[in-house]
């Protein structure tokens, strides 16, 4: 990581690391998603299409069910958040794209939106705090 990382966030480091983050995210996402897990802090809450999942563990085990998928996102905003709110140096990112599950029986291609809260850590990565995931029907 770049010399950047003790450096508070500003907007312009705020959008750089959304968008690292999300593209690092959505490749796992199609392709090893087991290593999905790692990037959730302990205590996360996970929503996926109005189901919650709290903490890392049933995360893990939640994203192990699913039918493997390609991921496509589209566009990714950030924004920062308050620290005296969230830890200091959070951000909220809003990704939105494509996803198609395979092995299920309805392979179509959904839009969807998904939003993290991510804090960075002390050697500059970033963690999930909370994720919301949504499919769009048409």
């Amino acid at each position: 990581m770049s010399s950047d990382n003790n450096k508070p966030l500003d907007q312009a480091r705020c959008d750089a690391a959304a968008v690292r983050f999300c593209t690092m995210y959505y490749k796992r996402m199609s392709d090893t998603r087991q290593n999905l897990t790692p990037l959730y802090a302990d205590q996360a809450v996970l929503a996926w299409n109005g189901h919650r999942h709290s903490g890392k563990q049933e995360i893990g085990q939640f994203y192990a069910q699913l039918p493997n998928c390609v991921a496509q996102p589209y566009s990714v905003s950030a924004q920062l958040l308050d620290g005296d709110i969230f830890p200091p140096n959070s951000l909220l990112a809003t990704c939105h794209g494509q996803v198609k599950f395979l092995r299920c029986e309805d392979r179509r291609h959904k839009l969807f939106s998904q939003a993290f809260v991510l804090s960075r850590q002390s050697d500059g990565t970033f963690v999930i705090l909370s994720d919301t995931f949504r499919t769009s029907e048409p």
